[in-house]
């Protein structure tokens, strides 16, 4: 899509018991399974899980590899307001809401069902799974 996207971000610390890379587009959601930060100390993320219904706290807007992850210490650009590129996990229509995969960690599915997170809005259409597609993200937002 041509044009400047207008995007909020915020680095987050990666939870260190993700045990896979994060692709830009990923999907990610408060890490749950890990240590309660103290006052002062940042929040963690991680990729949402295959079919998970979490808040969305945002999608990746940069590839981070496992060395990275595996020191506790990285940090990685989250999209968490605006226009960001996702990756689809099959068709997706134009206007579509779209939300965690039920199939793939990290990729977005059309649809939902009541009371269900939503990551956005499809601004493109994908027609294949794997397709990099813009969203208007809606934090908070439920099916």
């Amino acid at each position: 899509m041509p044009g400047t996207d207008h995007i909020l971000s915020k680095a987050f610390v990666v939870a260190s018991n993700v045990t896979t890379a994060i692709s830009l587009g990923q999907a990610l959601v408060m890490a749950t399974n890990v240590q309660v930060p103290s006052v002062g100390q940042p929040a963690q993320v991680a990729p949402a899980g295959i079919g998970a219904n979490a808040f969305c706290i945002g999608v990746a807007a940069e590839n981070i590899d496992l060395i990275k992850i595996a020191t506790g210490k990285a940090f990685i650009a989250v999209n968490v307001l605006g226009v960001a590129k996702v990756i689809a996990d099959g068709v997706i229509a134009i206007g579509a809401p779209v939300m965690n995969s039920t199939t793939t960690a990290g990729f977005v599915k059309p649809g939902g069902t009541a009371g269900s997170f939503l990551i956005g809005y499809a601004l493109e259409a994908a027609a294949a799974s794997g397709d990099i597609i813009d969203v208007l993200l809606t934090p908070g937002a439920k099916f």
